[in-house]
Parts: structure tokens; sequence; C-alpha cells
């Protein structure tokens, strides 16, 4: 197969509509904003409250099954209310800077993180705590079973990054 047809299927690819996707079976997300979010991390094992914020905004405080805690934010909200039809999803943990380190040392961790693992991010503040983030998409509908996918993704890269800044 020559690159314009591995371009042209690619696009046909991406360019399946929610309906179609309905018709083959596949449960579809089309916001984050709905109940979709906690089902799919209840089913995963974690927990998962949503929260307002002081200004009004909704977002999820999260509990994976393997202790990691992360907060959920719904964003580029472009329903007919505020805080609705949300497509996009940031992801993000927080991490203290560990006493032992410098913020060289975290500096360094981040660094060898984002070397390694491509689904994810991982930055530190100048005071070196550090924070894992991913951004999820659902322009025209995200297979729920592919959001339940990057969200143990999510998961494991927090217990690995966990790993590599507090247990040198």
């Amino acid at each position: 197969m020559n690159k314009l047809s591995l371009f042209a299927a690619a696009l046909l690819a991406v360019s399946a509509t929610p309906a179609m996707a309905q018709q083959q079976g596949i449960q579809l997300i089309v916001n984050f904003d709905g109940p979709q979010v906690t089902q799919t991390l209840t089913e995963m094992g974690a927990t998962a409250e949503r929260r307002t914020n002081d200004a009004g905004t909704p977002y999820y405080a999260i509990t994976f099954r393997n202790g990691a805690k992360a907060l959920a934010y719904p964003s580029v909200c472009n329903g007919a209310q505020p805080n609705t039809g949300c497509t996009g999803l940031r992801l993000w943990a927080n991490f203290t800077k560990p006493a032992n380190l410098t913020v060289a040392d975290v500096a360094k961790k981040v660094n060898d993180y984002n070397i390694g693992h491509a689904a994810t991010m991982t930055s530190y503040s100048e005071n070196g705590d550090a924070q894992l983030n991913m951004y999820l998409i659902a322009d025209n509908g995200i297979a729920i079973a592919n959001m339940k996918t990057k969200l143990q993704v999510f998961e494991a890269s927090a217990a690995t990054f966990s790993q590599a800044i507090y247990n040198q």
C-alpha cells in the first residue's frame, strides 16, 4: 500500500461519525461532563467524586485502585449551559518534592521519565513539586473502551512516576 492509500485509509477511519460508531455497537462518550466518566472509573475499581471548585467549575477527584490520587477537569466546554458539552478532559496527579531530593534531582527524574513515557508528561515547579499530566479529547466522540484504556495508562503512569520520584 502506498503512502497516499495509507493516508486515505487513515482519513476515512478518523472521519467515522458517532452515528457510524453507534451502528457498529461501539459505545461513545461525546463529552466529559456526564456520568460516563465516573461510571467508567468505577468499573476500573477507582473511586471518583464529582465536585466543584470555589468558582463553580466541576471536576473529578479520583483515587485509583493502586492508591494514586488524581484530579480531572472537563475543558473545551461548548454546551448551552456553562461547563457542559466539554470535549476535553485534563488529568493530573501532584507529587510533593521528597525532602531528600533537590530541585535539580527532581528535574532529572522528570526529564528521565518524560524520555521513556510518551503517553503522559511530567513537569516540576520551582519548589520541586512535580505533576503528571494527560489530556483526553472527545471531539466527535471517543469510544468508552478507548477512554478506559487511557485512564488505565494514566493510573499505571502515576504508579511508575511515584516509584521513580519517591523510591530512589
